[in-house]
């Protein structure tokens, strides 16, 4: 719950430690507000829970197809 907003909020500094050898942008409150609302309108508005059912689905369908993958092969 909270979504990008939250996760920025909370996780934002030690985001840049992977970063260190690299050129990180600077988490502004810009930058933040503009993640938080690309996230919004990649989403469609639609709540989190909708988007982790459909995350969800989608975990189970790449499972399944790997394993009817693997299942063929040794056929």
């Amino acid at each position: 719950e909270g979504g990008m907003a939250h996760m920025l909020d909370h996780f934002g500094p030690s985001l840049k430690s992977p970063w260190t050898r690299l050129d990180a942008p600077e988490l502004t409150e810009r930058l933040r507000d503009d993640m938080v609302s690309g996230c919004e309108s990649a989403s469609g508005g639609r709540p989190i829970a909708e988007l982790v059912a459909e995350r969800d689905r989608a975990i189970i369908a790449v499972q399944r197809a790997v394993a009817a993958s693997r299942s063929a092969h040794d056929e």
